[in-house]
């Protein structure tokens, strides 16, 4: 009797798609059916996750302030350390929901690159400047805002560089 993967193999080749990768032979196409996304998004959870254990575990102002910088910087090595490889992740992402030229999304990765540097950067100077209620409060309004205001002023960067339909009609 043939088990499920022989007739998964058996119905690649009658397809004839190439044979899987190692990788996804062991494991059984899961990273497949994640796709790119959930490969994306999956270690930054894990860390995520572990970071919040940490943060649990010491129960410390200090590790308490230190918290948002890590996750700002973070995020920003997980857009990052791929792009040295070159792989654009928001290109790899978006580029079907949003065609756009290759330079707009290395531009688009090096602003949020610098945006999460910046506002790591910002959560270490006012947390160890300031007292804690000023720090919460910063954190709280100061952080996400400048967060989504970031995100809003490069959509309006995207939308006002678009070239328009009509460019080529002149009034």
């Amino acid at each position: 009797m043939r088990t499920g993967r022989q007739r998964r193999a058996e119905s690649i080749v009658r397809a004839g798609r190439p044979h899987s990768t190692t990788l996804t032979r062991r494991t059984g196409g899961a990273l497949r059916r994640l796709g790119t996304l959930g490969v994306v998004v999956l270690p930054y959870l894990l860390l995520v996750g572990v970071g919040l254990l940490v943060t649990a575990a010491t129960r410390t102002e200090v590790m308490i302030k230190l918290d948002p910088t890590f996750r700002f910087w973070l995020v920003a090595a997980i857009l990052g350390i791929p792009y040295l490889f070159g792989f654009n992740i928001f290109e790899r992402l978006l580029s079907r929901l949003c065609p756009t030229p290759q330079q707009w999304w290395r531009t688009l990765l090096l602003t949020w690159l610098a945006v999460l540097g910046l506002l790591g950067a910002l959560n270490l100077l006012v947390a160890f400047t300031m007292d804690t209620v000023t720090w919460v409060n910063f954190k709280l309004f100061g952080l996400s805002g400048l967060f989504w205001v970031s995100g809003l002023v490069l959509v309006f960067m995207h939308y006002s560089r678009r070239p328009s339909e009509n460019a080529h009609v002149r009034a």
